[in-house]
């Protein structure tokens, strides 16, 4: 029994396990990277906040940032407290991702 678990556990967990690609992310005329807004709907329609909660203060956030090589899918996003996401200060969430998650050929 414990060892069907753990299989399907592996099997669940792998499906979708990667969440990096190795190109740059396509973009704009802008510079911007091009974001699909298919995915992004579908991600709140799977993950909606608690009732009650300001969807202002809440911002589609990318465990591998997109700028890092991650992709744009539902299994690389979660929601974060604009607060922590894009705060002034030097240990913001988009701050300390870039520099900890990017390899090195990404900083420039």
């Amino acid at each position: 029994m414990i060892r069907a678990l753990v299989a399907l556990l592996l099997v669940v967990g792998t499906a979708h396990a990667d969440i990096r690609c190795c190109k740059e992310p396509e973009r704009n005329s802008a510079g911007n990277i091009v974001r699909s807004k298919a995915v992004v709907g579908e991600f709140m329609r799977l993950y909606p906040l608690p009732e009650g909660v300001n969807r202002k203060d809440y911002q589609i956030n990318h465990a591998v940032p997109l700028v890092c090589g991650g992709l744009d899918i539902i299994e690389n996003m979660l929601w974060m407290h604009v607060k922590a996401k894009t705060c002034a200060g030097d240990f913001c969430q988009d701050r300390v991702e870039q520099i900890v998650m990017c390899p090195r050929s990404y900083h420039k």
